[in-house]
């Protein structure tokens, strides 16, 4: 999911034209349902709608300052409340409660959102409410709202496993959850809000009105695989780690005395890597796997099913790209796997084109568990289907998938891609998919 927040320095200016882009520019994010709420400083305007924002479509809403969301769900709502101090407000959720029925059957709500909205309500004050929500919730989250007065807030959890990003421009600023969305709204990047912090937004821009206290688990797959590759978070950009990745097994295949053709990404997430490992390695960067960028994403969508049915329209083969090549294929990660397997899958489709050789490289490492900071697929997380836990060897994992043969990046490896440079320190991220530790969400 993506939530944003538009401000606008003129009371008589109507963002909704820029909150529009700006959700539209993180649909990947979120493709089946979408709403957004927008104050002129009196009343609290709204609408909502299936699939992904129309951006050329005239809206009913109008107001100076605004928040919405993208959601992997239908029927996505906004999430309202009222207290005498805030009056009528409005707000955006982006996260998981894991207590959250808990949390539900004590203070209301029907969804993590409005849940956090009673926190507010009841608190009679934004600050407040937010950390009384950290000391209840187990979880965590980022919020943008607005009032009916146009009063503007954000806040961004302790742990800070999502980022916030915020922007400025002529015409006001902004907060969103990828810093791709601020580059079409006349918004330049200047800085992500630090984890636990809380803001206030207004005609001069953003204030810290407070931070709550507690360790930073960044989430280290916004680099591998969420944000989009023309994306900044916590000051890295996303390009540099999947390039880096990509050069360091490289270097590996070299010392192993493995030379290929060309360096090719399963689209779009591969790319980077693939780049990467093309400029070390010295052979060609080529794309003989292609997306059909209507279909969107299949890793977000809200059941199995539909996965699995996005997952084999979206891509197809330029043959003469594949033909008699010997190729490192890059992908992001590996899940089950079964994706990667079907005939219309990528392996298949460059079989089928007549590659000769095909080396699976991966951009994360090992993924043994799923995670915990997102609500299970059903009753409980499905660790053992994980396909690292059910082919513990990278020659049995070649074996499963047909190719000549697979290799991750190391653990150590891809947190330095990370982190080399920054001011993070490998013991700012959550690496629990990978390790199985999520102790800060227990």
């Amino acid at each position: 999911m993506a939530i944003a927040l538009v401000y606008h320095n003129n009371p008589k200016s109507d963002c909704l034209s820029d909150l529009k882009v700006a959700l539209f520019d993180m649909s990947h994010a979120g493709q089946e349902s979408h709403w957004y709420a927008l104050s002129g400083g009196r009343v609290i305007d709204s609408e909502d709608g299936q699939g992904v924002v129309e951006i050329t479509e005239p809206g009913g809403a109008s107001g100076y300052v605004g928040v919405g969301r993208n959601s992997s769900k239908y029927g996505a709502k906004p999430a309202f409340s009222h207290s005498p101090k805030l009056g009528d407000f409005v707000l955006a959720f982006d996260g998981y409660l894991k207590n959250g029925d808990v949390l539900r059957e004590k203070y209301g709500g029907k969804n993590d959102g409005e849940t956090v909205a009673r926190f507010i309500a009841d608190a009679n004050d934004f600050e407040k409410g937010v950390a009384n929500l950290a000391g209840e919730a187990n979880g965590h989250f980022c919020l943008t709202m607005t009032t009916e007065g146009g009063e503007a807030y954000a806040s961004r959890c302790a742990a800070g496993v999502r980022p916030l990003v915020y922007g400025e421009g002529e015409n006001g600023s902004a907060l969103v959850t990828e810093s791709r969305a601020l580059s079409h709204i006349g918004m330049e990047r200047v800085r992500d809000i630090s984890p636990g912090e809380l803001v206030g937004i207004d005609g001069s821009g953003v204030h810290t009105i407070s931070r709550l206290e507690g360790k930073k688990n960044i989430c280290s797959f916004l680099w591998a695989y969420y944000q989009w590759i023309d994306c900044v978070t916590e000051g890295i950009e996303v390009d540099m780690v999947r390039s880096r990745v990509g050069a360091k097994l490289a270097q590996a295949d070299r010392d192993s005395g493995l030379f290929v053709d060309i360096s090719s990404p399963v689209p779009d997430s591969g790319k980077g890597y693939a780049e990467g490992y093309a400029l070390e390695s010295g052979c060609h960067h080529s794309e003989p796997l292609i997306k059909y960028p209507y279909a969107g994403r299949s890793y977000d969508r809200p059941d199995q099913e539909k996965r699995d049915m996005i997952a084999q329209v979206k891509l197809n083969v330029v043959p003469r790209r594949a033909r008699g090549k010997k190729m490192v294929l890059w992908d992001d990660s590996i899940r089950r796997g079964t994706q990667l397997i079907k005939p219309t899958g990528p392996i298949g489709l460059l079989k089928s084109a007549g590659a000769e050789e095909i080396h699976l490289r991966i951009g994360s490492p090992r993924n043994i568990a799923y995670c915990r900071g997102s609500p299970p697929d059903g009753d409980r997380y499905e660790d053992g289907m994980l396909a690292a836990n059910r082919f513990p060897s990278d020659e049995e994992f070649a074996d499963y998938l047909g190719v000549d043969s697979v290799r991750f990046i190391g653990r150590d490896d891809f947190v330095n891609a990370i982190v080399e440079g920054s001011d993070l320190s490998p013991e700012d991220l959550c690496l629990g998919c990978y390790t199985g530790e999520f102790g800060f969400l227990e």
